[in-house]
């Protein structure tokens, strides 16, 4: 079944807007066990250390085999914003805290669950914001936060002012306020997504040249499972497009990726599929994703299906009839996407200021769809619930400065603790 037009719009999708010109990156049958345990991630209330208790945000350097992943740590410890990517779910139980005395009272929406710069994506179906993996239904404050203490995190990587942090602030309120009014992302995109689209390639091979190299073996048990995964999903594809066939899905290889910072941890596959013929060129690259386990943050519910309802919607709203269409699979705990070649993510490193300033007005008028779009289960929540008085747009951004002060000790006890440095 294709998204339907209500279904688009309950995304948000409005506000993507569709480029003419972007590079990437079931079954019942069990998954395999993680090589690794999952993060233990600890409170202060919980853990005390020789140093100094843990905090919210503090990972513990025993809570994963870093140094047997160094390229997972390199990347954690990379920045402020990098450990703040990786910590997105003790952020999000922080969060939670600081909010807990309003929220019975607070309106309840569908949430992006991880809005940060970094997700702004540019690719041949359109801009906006990516990755819903911790797409759920909560109080909007959460999202907000979120994104607020991200462009905090940046304005600080930039060496801007406090007057300037504040202006980017004033903003991502200002795109979420003309967001809840209805207004969508301008047809002509700012000028830094330019300079991401200059990387967009028709270089098939070459993408798969690079994704090769992205791919860790998978042993026996994990290449099974991918195998029975795929064929549920070919299955479910048939559905869509019976004239597809079968050899479409042959699985030509296939590994395992720890591609990403928030998600280095989560259990993601990648198999490339035959396609439409024996040649490279048009060789169909598939990821088989874990669902995100949202039970430890209180003050949200988890939507399984709201990666694939996203990434389907926006499919639909860019008019594109070829890509696989995203699936959860009947499992519940991983959904499969197609991946695009042309797909790019803002990096602030390479943002300057004023980029910035665009970026963060369109991530609020995007925010602001989403929050609008119907719930899972029911409507959209009344457009009046949504405004923001005064009073919680500064309590958001006194949280979000909290928070990202914290994220900066949590970084530097990272950076001593588990690199070394």
């Amino acid at each position: 079944m294709r998204a339907s037009l209500s279904l688009v719009a309950s995304l948000g999708m409005s506000s993507f807007v569709t480029c003419s010109t972007a590079r990437l990156p079931p079954s019942d049958a069990p998954a395999p066990e993680p090589r690794a345990p999952e993060p233990a991630f600890v409170s202060a209330s919980a853990v005390t250390a020789t140093v100094s208790p843990f905090g919210e945000l503090d990972v513990r350097p025993e809570s994963f085999d870093f140094k047997a992943h160094p390229e997972v740590a390199g990347r954690i410890a990379e920045s402020p914003h990098a450990y703040f990517r990786f910590t997105q779910r003790l952020f999000a139980k922080a969060t939670c805290k600081r909010f807990d005395a309003l929220y019975a009272s607070a309106p309840k929406a569908r949430l992006h669950g991880d809005a940060h710069i970094e997700q702004y994506f540019v690719s041949d179906l359109g801009r906006g914001l990516s990755d819903f993996d911790d797409a759920a239904v909560g109080p909007t404050y959460v999202d907000l936060t979120r994104f607020a203490a991200s462009t905090i995190l940046a304005a600080r990587a930039q060496g801007l002012d406090p007057a300037r942090e504040k202006d980017l602030l004033d903003e991502l309120f200002r795109g979420y306020r003309e967001g809840l009014a209805g207004k969508s992302l301008a047809k002509e995109a700012p000028p830094f997504v330019a300079t991401l689209t200059k990387k967009f390639t028709s270089d098939k091979k070459g993408f798969l040249l690079y994704l090769d190299n992205q791919l860790d073996p998978a042993d026996a048990a994990e290449a099974s499972f991918v195998k029975t995964e795929v064929s549920t999903y070919a299955s479910l594809a048939a559905k869509d497009d019976p004239k597809r066939p079968p050899e479409f899905f042959d699985i030509k290889r296939l590994g395992r990726t720890k591609i990403g910072i928030g998600s280095a941890l989560t259990r993601k596959y990648i198999a490339v599929l035959e396609g439409t013929s024996k040649a490279e060129d048009d060789d169909v690259v598939v990821e088989i994703k874990e669902v995100a386990n949202l039970a430890d943050v209180p003050c949200v519910k988890a939507i399984a299906a709201g990666a694939a309802e996203a990434r389907a919607a926006m499919q639909q709203a860019a008019g594109d009839k070829k890509l696989l269409r995203p699936t959860l699979l009947p499992n519940g705990k991983f959904w499969v996407n197609e991946w695009l070649t042309n797909y790019e993510e803002a990096r602030i490193r390479k943002l300057m200021p004023t980029d910035l300033r665009d970026l963060v007005f369109e991530a609020g008028v995007t925010l602001a769809s989403v929050h609008r779009s119907p719930l899972p289960d029911g409507p959209s929540p009344p457009k009046e619930s949504l405004a923001m008085s005064a009073e919680l747009e500064g309590t958001i951004r006194e949280v979000a400065k909290e928070l990202s002060s914290e994220t900066l000790r949590g970084w530097e006890r990272f950076q001593r603790e588990v690199k070394g440095t």
